[in-house]
């Protein structure tokens, strides 16, 4: 019996913008800044067909992006080489 009606999920808004990031940083590739893990968008969990809902494979119900941590964005000095790929503008 549910105690009240189901909301349909919405998406929480971005933490960081491309106006709003700090100076040395770019957008987390993963959330786009989101911040939140872009799979479930924070709740922890994924809707589920047969069970009703599963746990989010992809933060394991830590409900934060795997590569920005909640920062929703990464420093530029601290990118990888592999991480610097998604970003074309740095290479200029």
């Amino acid at each position: 019996m549910a105690l009240r009606e189901p909301e349909e999920f919405r998406w929480p808004e971005p933490i960081r913008t491309a106006e709003t990031v700090t100076s040395g940083h770019v957008l987390c590739y993963e959330c786009d800044g989101l911040g939140q893990c872009p799979e479930c968008g924070g709740r922890g969990w994924a809707p589920d067909e047969t069970r009703g809902r599963e746990n989010c494979r992809a933060c394991r119900r830590t409900r934060l992006c795997l590569i920005c941590r909640g920062a929703a964005q990464l420093p530029i000095s601290q990118l990888s080489s592999y991480q610097r790929g998604y970003y074309a503008e740095l290479d200029r």
